[in-house]
């Protein structure tokens, strides 16, 4: 799928973090690996694009997901 031109910064998290950006999507474990900086501080939005319908669908809007905490 083509992406669009995002209006903000929207960056793939790294190959290792992918695996603490999973949520539940309908039923299924799906990577939500693309996201957005927003600020003050370390916040981010967490979305996949879903291309057949030309959306994106969010899953995580606030702070670093932090595996360790």
């Amino acid at each position: 799928m083509h992406e669009p031109e995002w209006q903000s910064k929207v960056t793939p998290e790294g190959e290792t973090r992918k695996r603490v950006c999973r949520f539940a999507d309908d039923g299924e474990q799906e990577t939500f690996h693309l996201h957005a900086r927003f600020t003050p501080g370390a916040g981010r939005i967490h979305f996949r694009t879903i291309g057949e319908e030309g959306k994106i669908r969010i899953a995580h809007v606030g702070g670093k997901i932090r595996p360790d905490l």
